[in-house]
């Protein structure tokens, strides 16, 4: 699936129309248990803390802290519409990468 597939596909998934995801200042690619993640909310509670006002850091912690309680793990890389990137995970280690023309390439797969 391309990149603005996901994009549309996740904004659609977070409002419940057509509405594009970057109007909605974020985009975000998770991993973990599925079950965890949908029942916390996914990207749809990331999209609309965050659009409420809510700093991207914040609200996905807020979705991992959730997806904990169920007794799951997660990870996430959420990408704002001005380009901050932040890539949070509540395992042992998550395989993750990015790169932007405002910040330095980043490849991780446990803590820094």
């Amino acid at each position: 699936m391309s990149v603005e597939n996901e994009m549309n596909r996740t904004a659609s998934d977070a409002t419940g129309n057509d509405e594009r995801m970057w109007p909605m200042g974020a985009v975000t690619r998770r991993t973990g248990i599925g079950e965890h993640i949908i029942r916390s909310g996914g990207a749809s509670s990331i999209a609309f803390r965050y659009k409420s006002g809510m700093g991207i850091d914040d609200a996905v912690q807020e979705m991992l802290d959730e997806v904990a309680r169920l007794g799951g793990d997660a990870g996430l890389i959420a990408v704002t519409r001005d380009g901050q990137i932040v890539m949070p995970y509540n395992s042992e280690g998550m395989k993750r990468a990015c790169g932007s023309s405002r910040s330095d390439i980043v490849v991780r797969t446990f803590a820094d």
